[in-house]
């Protein structure tokens, strides 16, 4: 099984390549609210009541589902760490009732539905409450029958996508379009002009030693 501590390092070593953290909680709470209305639009048929497609799990993703709510993972894991664990010197403390629960992985019925759970999570990071959010979390992965496993395996998965879509020049960390070697500016700046000759209305310039 895959650790609390174990995510947080692997979230960790991401957002030290990315260079790039949530500036406030709002920001943060931005993204996660963006996750969850995809979690939401997926499952859409779950809870329109009024549309003849109510109930019918059949046509909801399960696998799309693991796969936001691991996004949502994500940036929990980033509020953690820039709110709660990650110390100054670079080391991680704090998250003791945190793994605890992420142990269990046990749904406490705090809500009656996915939406309620989400919404409490959301609730709960906005007050800065990271054990009760986990709860929450936890709550609403139990009602969209997404397993502990299934959705650190999604995780996961994320975190390789994330990294493969860094630039590796040394100091970068734009992201790199699909089939280019690096990002547009690291790209750009390795055209060698030595020896190009430019015709500017008629007149020649070169440029070489």
């Amino acid at each position: 099984m895959t650790t609390f501590k174990e995510l947080l390092e692997t979230q960790l070593e991401l957002q030290t390549a990315v260079g790039a953290w949530p500036k406030t909680l709002d920001d943060l709470l931005a993204a996660m609210i963006e996750e969850a209305g995809e979690v939401s639009r997926e499952r859409r048929a779950d809870w329109r009541w009024w549309s003849w497609k109510t109930g019918n799990k059949s046509i909801v993703d399960r696998q799309y589902l693991a796969e936001e709510m691991a996004d949502v993972l994500h940036f929990f894991l980033i509020g953690v760490l820039r709110w709660k664990c990650l110390q100054t010197d670079g080391s991680l403390s704090d998250y003791a009732n945190l793994s605890y629960s992420w142990q269990k992985f046990e749904p406490l019925g705090l809500s009656d539905g996915p939406s309620g759970a989400i919404t409490e999570f959301l609730a709960q990071v906005t007050m800065g409450w990271w054990n009760q959010a986990l709860d929450d979390f936890i709550d609403a992965c139990y009602l969209l029958e997404i397993p502990r496993a299934e959705l650190v395996s999604a995780y996961l998965e994320k975190v390789e996508k994330n990294k493969a879509r860094l630039c590796p020049t040394d100091g970068c960390a734009e992201p790199v379009e699909p089939d280019e070697a690096q990002c547009g500016e690291c790209d750009r700046a390795d055209i060698d002009i030595s020896g190009l000759h430019i015709d500017i209305g008629g007149l020649e310039a070169f440029n070489g030693d």
